[in-house]
C-alpha cells in the first residue's frame, strides 16, 4: 500500500454539564467529559473538596525530617526536604557545593569586584526566584581565587575564535547558593544593589530590574 495511511476515526463526545456534542479522536484524551473550562468549573460547584493530611517524611539525602501535605508544606510525592538536597542527591559528587562563609575581609573583597565586573541574572524572567550570579574575566587567577573564597560555582572556559582575542573564564553560580553569596555582600554593593534587592526578596517585582547599562544605553537622549 503507498501513500498517506488512512486518519484514527473520531469518536463523538457528549458534555456532562450542557450537553454539547463534538468528535474528536479517541487518542487525545481518554478523559473528555467537559467541553470546556467553564463546564468543568461549574460541575465542581457546591462539591466539597477533600483536604490533603498532613505526614512526616525523611529526607532521602539528608536524613532531615520535614512535613508533606497541607497547606504551605511540600507536596505529598516530595522525597527530599530541599532543592538543594534534591541536587546533591542527583548529580552526587557533579553537584555544586555548598557556598562557604567569607569572611569581612572577603566579602567586601568580592562584593568590589562583582560590583564591577558580575551579573545577577534571571535564566527565567517570570520566576523571580530562579537567579544566576555570573562573573567573566581574562585572568584565570582571579577566577580561581574566587572559587576559593566563594566555595561554589562553576567556571567554563571559552577561547575566541579571532586569535588577537584573549581567551576568557566564566564563574557561575546558581539557587540558594546565589542568594547565599549575594546576602554577605549586599552592604557594599552599589551598582548591583538593585538587582540583589529583587533577588533577595528585598523588593517585589515582577520582572527583572534594569542593570545600570540597560539604564543608561536606553535613556532618552536630549534633541
Amino acid at each position: 500500500m503507498r501513500g498517506r495511511p488512512p486518519k484514527a476515526p473520531k469518536v463523538t463526545y457528549r458534555c456532562k454539564v450542557c450537553g454539547t456534542k463534538w468528535k474528536d479522536y479517541a487518542w487525545t484524551n481518554d478523559r473528555k467529559e467537559y467541553c470546556s473550562r467553564a463546564c468543568f468549573a461549574e460541575s465542581q460547584r457546591g462539591k466539597k473538596r477533600e483536604l490533603v493530611s498532613r505526614e512526616e517524611r525523611e529526607c532521602l539525602s539528608c536524613g532531615k525530617i520535614f512535613i508533606v501535605g497541607g497547606t504551605g508544606n511540600r507536596t505529598k510525592i516530595a522525597k527530599y526536604c530541599s532543592r538543594s538536597c534534591a541536587r546533591h542527591r542527583a548529580w552526587g559528587e557533579h553537584a555544586h557545593p555548598d557556598a562557604r562563609k567569607m569572611s569581612k575581609t572577603e566579602r567586601v573583597w568580592f562584593a568590589g569586584i562583582f560590583d564591577g565586573e558580575g551579573c545577577v541574572a534571571w535564566p527565567r524572567r517570570t520566576i523571580m526566584h530562579s537567579i544566576r550570579l555570573n562573573l567573566t574575566s581574562t585572568t584565570k587567577a582571579l577566577i580561581d581565587r574566587i572559587v576559593e573564597v566563594t566555595g561554589t560555582g562553576r567556571v567554563t572556559a571559552m577561547k575566541r575564535s579571532n586569535p588577537h582575542h584573549s581567551a576568557t573564564w566564566t564563574w557561575m553560580c546558581y539557587g540558594e547558593n546565589a542568594r547565599s553569596i549575594l546576602r554577605q555582600i549586599h552592604p557594599w554593593l552599589i551598582v548591583k544593589k538593585e538587582a540583589a534587592d529583587v533577588a533577595l526578596g528585598f523588593v517585589k517585582a515582577i520582572e527583572p530590574p534594569w542593570t545600570q547599562r540597560t539604564r543608561t544605553m536606553n535613556a532618552p537622549t536630549s534633541s
